[in-house]
């Protein structure tokens, strides 16, 4: 990435996006569901690869203003907990269809926060379930990370959004920062 670290105010941007995205895929995860769905605010950093060791993950391709990838991860013990607690109500089945649902609300609607936000056109792919070696090959590559916790009916489950972008990619995501604000 061209960025090496993140200015306070490029933090706090990215953060309140973060928490619009986040507030908005908790809102509809409640509609869904009629779990009782509540949302921390983001914490956001650069940081290689993702943050838990064992993940269950899913990952989207960006396209449009800004290109490259975007990857939600929950540690494979929140997972079960999550499309549990989620899906319930939904009726969805199997446990992978029912996290790549959840994944593709979550990364939906985050995108579209980036979008509105910072005016720029994005559109993504449907989320693909990553295998352990896809997992492997994204630790080490640098990122912006959203650590965004959730809660559903009292239980917590951590959640992890990270953005992937070359050098062009990332340059150009905080030009759109620059520009706005």
């Amino acid at each position: 990435m061209g960025i090496l670290r993140l200015s306070k105010r490029e933090r706090d941007i990215l953060t309140e996006i973060a928490n619009i995205g986040t507030g908005k895929a908790t809102l509809a995860l409640e509609k869904l569901s009629g779990c009782n769905v509540k949302h921390q605010i983001p914490k956001v950093s650069l940081r290689n690869g993702l943050k838990f060791k064992d993940v269950l993950a899913c990952e989207v391709d960006l396209r449009g203003g800004i290109n490259g990838k975007a990857v939600l991860s929950f540690p494979s013990e929140d997972v079960s907990r999550l499309v549990k607690l989620i899906a319930w109500n939904c009726r969805v089945e199997p446990e992978l269809a029912g996290f790549k649902e959840i994944s593709n609300v979550f990364v939906g609607n985050f995108l579209s926060a980036i979008s509105s936000f910072l005016e720029i056109k994005l559109s993504h792919t449907v989320p693909r379930t990553l295998g352990q070696r896809e997992v492997a090959k994204i630790i080490g590559k640098q990122g912006i990370a959203f650590d965004a916790p959730v809660t559903i009916n009292e239980q917590q489950i951590r959640g992890h959004f990270m953005l992937v972008l070359d050098e062009k990619n990332s340059d150009l995501l905080f030009k759109h920062i620059q520009k706005k604000f």
